[in-house]
């Protein structure tokens, strides 16, 4: 196995995401992506209390439950996030903030890994006998990429409780 430009270039990116999460630390990776679901489920529940807060200022009801809802949303987003800064700050304070570092980067990477995974399967699964493909399983670092794959699924399955199909494997249950 020789590595190629691909090789490169996939790798740069799980460099890129790497060091993206190792800034960001994995507490405002998990309060952003906490921040998105808590906003968009609290935003359903709150919206009626915050429509009729908006009409009482005259706003119509279509416009006071768009308002409503992306007001909410924002609020709890916002929220959510200033508690990602104080938990950030408690584990500076007390001498953890490496765990919060380490712990970004290595999410990043999985992150990355995911994402890359999924959309190099989607590739070779349209296109399986073309020379990219055959060169993208042959390579190092493409193939076990997306060698990821059934293992990705399988963990949804496992974290959701239901049972997704993997778009990407064969009848056989072989990867592409």
């Amino acid at each position: 196995m020789n590595f190629s430009g691909w090789d490169t270039f996939f790798l740069i990116i799980l460099l890129v995401f790497t060091i993206k999460g190792f800034l960001r630390g994995l507490i405002w990776e998990i309060f952003r992506i906490l921040g998105i679901i808590l906003s968009y489920l609290f935003s359903f529940q709150i919206n009626p209390f915050s429509m009729k807060i908006l009409e009482f200022f005259g706003f119509s009801p279509p416009m006071a439950k768009l308002f409503g809802f992306v007001l909410t949303f924002l609020i709890i987003f916002v929220l959510v996030i200033t508690a990602s800064y104080l938990t950030k700050k408690f584990f500076r304070a007390i001498k953890l903030g490496w765990v919060d570092k380490a712990g970004g980067a290595l999410f990043g990477l999985l992150k990355s890994a995911i994402i890359m995974s999924v959309l190099l399967s989607f590739v070779v699964s349209i296109s399986p006998s073309s020379s990219f493909t055959r060169q993208l399983l042959k390579s190092p670092v493409s193939s076990r990429i997306i060698a990821m794959n059934p293992y990705i699924y399988e963990m949804l399955n496992k974290i959701t409780g239901k049972s997704f199909s993997n778009p990407f494997l064969k009848k056989d249950k072989n990867i592409l």
